[in-house]
């Protein structure tokens, strides 16, 4: 391991990106394997690093103080990597390329919209495999026909437990009922999130000091994250802890921060549900719902919120209709003044007309 943020390496003459799976990839693919009766698994790949792509510059590594204690190499001389090192800024890059490489080569294609999530189809052209890698941790699912690409993947790499029924994948626990349901919960990181400790003396008004300020960072970001993978209900009151998270901050936002730990443990076994039979890939239909509330936040900003979900296209008219949660959220609107808008118009037709550049 090495502490890649000392690494004297410029951005732009090495990259860094490496895509990893969106929480909306693992929903499509609980979705997807619900509806079709299918097994989820999870698996992840062993020493991922020493398993990627080899590295295309040049790194060499100082030996820790008194050296290795291999006599035939001296304490002195440095390391040569020929593969990606934990740490390093370009590691997970290096793995990226070689899971896309061996994936795309087992006949999988990668999603246009989220790149980490990849697909097969069998001669019909049906779904017949779906894989999300988050570096290396892998979340699968596939039917008779679509084994083999799996387990060509698989197969190019060295591979822990393959789990199923009830795993961890990225952060939640995913659990398979022997109907097929799926649920996916967040309750282990819920229960780990401790409310912030405020002297009851302390009045309302009162400035937070940079330590209580740090507590409040530290819970809206375990709040965020909970809200973001599992917890829609939580979704409006992060937000709002959010833009509070600043040096103006008081003591009373601290209480709302703690009001909202309150609601999340209140509520902690709270679970996205997958059930099977409920929805059909092969009459499928994506919604998306929202709504927004007109000036109605402290300094009169809008609030919106929206949900994307799968029901059945033939459901569409009903009023109640079968659904699959992919993604959900709470933010704050941009209003522009309308006057304003009109000024930046009128200041770029001016522009356009006199031949003026446009930035």
């Amino acid at each position: 391991m090495i502490c890649g943020n000392f690494e004297d390496v410029s951005r732009e003459d090495v990259r860094c990106d490496a895509p990893t799976a969106d929480a909306e990839s693992h929903c499509l693919l609980a979705s997807w394997a619900a509806s079709e009766r299918l097994r989820l698994k999870g698996s992840d790949v062993t020493n991922a690093y020493f398993q990627a792509k080899p590295l295309t510059r040049l790194l060499l590594m100082r030996q820790p103080t008194g050296g290795l204690g291999d006599p035939e190499v001296p304490a002195e001389a440095c390391l040569l990597c020929r593969v990606p090192i934990y740490g390093s800024i370009d590691a997970g890059r290096g793995f990226y390329l070689r899971m896309d490489s061996e994936v795309k080569t087992a006949g999988m294609k990668a999603s246009k919209v989220m790149p980490a999530l990849y697909y097969h189809q069998d001669e019909n052209g049906n779904l017949d495999a779906m894989l999300c890698t988050h570096v290396d941790d892998l979340l699968f699912a596939c039917k008779p026909s679509g084994g083999k690409v799996i387990q060509e993947t698989l197969g190019k790499f060295s591979v822990g437990k393959t789990e199923e029924g009830s795993f961890r994948y990225c952060g939640r626990r995913f659990t398979q009922h022997d109907d097929f349901t799926i649920e996916i919960d967040a309750e282990e990181n819920t229960r780990g999130i401790r409310p912030i400790s405020i002297d009851k003396s302390r009045k309302g008004t009162d400035v937070v000091t940079e330590k209580e300020l740090t507590s409040l960072r530290s819970v809206t970001g375990s709040l965020a994250w909970v809200a973001r993978y599992c917890r829609a209900d939580l979704a409006y009151k992060v937000n709002e802890l959010q833009r509070l998270c600043n040096a103006k901050a008081t003591v009373s936002d601290l209480r709302l921060a703690n009001k909202a730990v309150e609601l999340a443990h209140l509520n902690q076994d709270t679970k996205l549900v997958y059930k099977s039979n409920w929805v059909n890939w092969q009459d499928l239909a994506v919604v998306t719902y929202s709504d927004a509330s007109f000036a109605n936040e402290e300094g009169f900003k809008s609030q919106q919120g929206r949900i994307h979900y799968l029901t059945n296209a033939s459901q569409l008219g009903e009023k109640d209709h079968n659904i699959h949660v992919i993604s959900f959220a709470s933010s704050t609107l941009k209003r522009v003044c309308r006057a304003t808008l009109q000024a930046e118009s009128y200041a770029l037709q001016s522009a356009v007309e006199h031949g003026d550049s446009v930035k």
